[in-house]
């Protein structure tokens, strides 16, 4: 059982502890304001100008993984036309190592 008199105290000392942190956080949370993104958005709400900034953002975030993407299936594309080349002169190599007898 927790009775000795040191580990009470620390429980209390924790406990009173929390609980401040508790009232802290619930008082910022009450006395806080909303947050806006910036003022030019706050200025903004229900104008034309809050949807230009809205297709903006959504144009940055999708630019990097368009990019990438588009690098990417060239780099696919050109793999895949050098190993085809390979391919048909490995044939051609093939082709032209036959026996002379078999041409006659």
């Amino acid at each position: 059982m927790l009775t000795s008199p040191t580990i009470q105290s620390v429980l209390r000392s924790a406990s009173r502890a929390a609980l401040r942190a508790i009232c802290w956080a619930a008082l910022c949370l009450t006395l806080a304001a909303p947050a806006m993104a910036c003022p030019n958005c706050k200025d903004a709400q229900n104008s034309k100008t809050a949807t230009g900034y809205y297709y903006s953002i959504l144009f940055m975030m999708g630019s990097p993984p368009t990019i990438l993407a588009v690098w990417g299936l060239a780099l696919y594309r050109t793999i895949r036309n050098a190993r085809r080349e390979q391919d048909v002169d490995a044939t051609n190599q093939s082709t032209e190592q036959t026996s002379p007898g078999d041409n006659a």
